[in-house]
């Protein structure tokens, strides 16, 4: 069994290795706590549902992957992407791959406690 974050269900996110990886290379670092669920983004995550006339999924998702791009450090998730095997051309697209990775923690985190509900990837 592959490794996950708490509250992780997979299923957005089938692959938190990355996530793992990017953890261990930031650690120590003020990257470090950026890169965990915080009680601000689970009220950002409910606003933002509500807020979405059309309760898509995807939309949801990609409005959380903005927000989350400035918590994560652009170099160190490349090396973390590369570590887990991906192919990845720059920093910015790794960026962009590990803030996906997080918004995707944070509503399947957000479905698990009950504040949102979503039937599948969209």
């Amino acid at each position: 069994m592959s490794w996950k974050p708490t509250f992780a269900s997979k299923k957005l996110i089938k692959d938190y290795e990355p996530l793992r990886y990017y953890l261990e290379l930031v650690k120590g670092t003020e990257w470090y706590d950026k890169a965990f669920l915080s009680r601000q983004d689970f009220e950002e995550l409910v606003k933002e549902a509500k807020d979405l006339s059309t309760g898509k999924l995807g939309e949801l998702w990609d409005k959380l992957t903005e927000k989350f791009m400035e918590r994560i450090e652009p170099e160190k998730a490349l090396q973390a992407l590369k570590d887990a095997g991906y192919e990845v051309k720059s920093p910015e697209e790794a960026r962009k791959r590990l803030a996906q990775i997080l918004a995707g923690w944070l509503i399947e985190a957000g479905e698990e406690w009950d504040l949102i509900k979503f039937k599948d990837k969209e």
